[in-house]
């Protein structure tokens, strides 16, 4: 005696009587690229969005007093800022929490790669402002000094995703500092050996080319690891 046949038999399924208007008013509503980019902003710290803003009168007020070597100082500051955004794309490897964010809805690959865009974005924008006033208060062009500025943000990047992926925890957070201590000193170092050859010389164009490769290269391995971590 087949009890299942039975069960079919003596309690008939009814028909499914607006099956399509139920799925259709409860289907899960897809997020838009903007909409995932201004949502992973909102979870990043306060802390990281009103150090970026102290940052930025920070430089607008060396830039003010026009010396020349303002472009200097703030450009060996500039890692300061590159490393608040490596510590908010990190963060998850820093307390534990990667396996969580495999869990959620979004896949962690994108959730990361929004992340990236809206704190990068918030700081290109940031020196974008201070580029305008450092060339209009110092003696080089907005390009140039825009390079400058840029140069030592992406080298630092660079540097802290690497030491993110390879260390966790606290010595991630302290090597990344490390890192950005490093190529602030760096660039004050560059500039008292070289700084008049650097002025009259297109090499600031090379460094920026190498520093946007390091930072592409990085950014597509970081991106690989999640993937793996994703699959595994």
């Amino acid at each position: 005696m087949d009890i299942k046949k039975e069960l079919k038999n003596a309690f008939p399924v009814p028909p499914p009587v607006g099956k399509r208007e139920f799925l259709r008013a409860h289907r899960r509503r897809e997020l838009s690229v903007m909409t995932l980019i201004l949502t992973e902003a909102g979870y990043v710290r306060l802390r990281t969005w009103f150090g970026s803003l102290a940052f930025l009168a920070a430089m607008l007020a060396v830039a003010s007093g026009g010396e020349p070597e303002a472009i200097w100082v703030v450009s060996s500051l500039t890692p300061v800022l590159a490393l608040m955004a490596v510590a908010e794309c990190g963060r998850s490897r820093r307390y534990g929490t990667v396996e969580l964010e495999l869990a959620c809805r979004t896949p962690r690959r994108t959730a990361l790669l929004a992340r990236m865009i809206a704190v990068g974005a918030a700081h290109l924008c940031i020196l974008a402002l201070a580029a305008p006033a450092l060339s209009a208060w110092g003696e080089t062009g907005v390009m140039r000094t825009g390079a400058r500025l840029l140069t030592p943000y992406l080298l630092t990047s660079s540097l802290g995703l690497e030491l993110t992926r390879r260390c966790n925890g606290r010595e991630g957070a302290i090597l990344g500092f490390a890192a950005a201590v490093t190529v602030c000193t760096l660039g004050l170092w560059i500039h008292s050996l070289w700084g008049e050859a650097l002025e009259r010389s297109r090499l600031w164009a090379v460094f920026l080319i190498l520093a946007l490769i390091l930072s592409a290269i990085e950014a597509v391995r970081t991106f690989r690891e999640t993937e793996v971590l994703t699959w595994s």
